[in-house]
């Protein structure tokens, strides 16, 4: 416990044990909002019902794939991204940043995806490329 200069006290959230599994993970991210194009699935590897195995988040993204021209494609699917394991002990704040910043990366991976392959985006102004 550490006492404020207010006379309250706290424990300091890197202090706490965390032990989540996919139950914890599930209720965390849904707690994020995000736009429904891409839906964010939280897995485990577990074999039997025990759910006290290593967790990961997959972030699909509804659209159409990139590597085929839009007008052969009749409709929208889902792609998927990268599979990210998360370490049992992070803090719930931990869980929700590294979520976001997977999230941001998974739609800047779409966007450099589709300009490579000739989709032309409007500038804005001032804006510069950043390498």
């Amino acid at each position: 416990m550490i006492e404020l200069e207010n006379g309250n006290a706290c424990i300091p959230q890197h202090y706490l044990k965390y032990n989540h599994n996919i139950d914890t993970v599930e209720a965390i991210v849904a707690d994020v909002e995000f736009s429904d194009n891409y839906p964010v699935f939280v897995c485990s590897d577990a074999t039997d019902n025990s759910r006290k195995t290593n967790v990961y988040f997959e972030v699909g993204i509804i659209g159409f794939d990139n590597y085929c021209s839009q007008a052969r494609q009749a409709l929208q699917k889902i792609i998927y991204d990268c599979q990210w394991w998360l370490e049992p002990n992070l803090s719930a704040f931990a869980v929700i940043s590294f979520f976001v910043i997977k999230l941001f990366q998974s739609l800047s991976c779409q966007i450099l995806s589709l300009n490579f392959i000739g989709v032309k985006f409007p500038a804005v102004k001032g804006s510069r490329l950043l390498a």
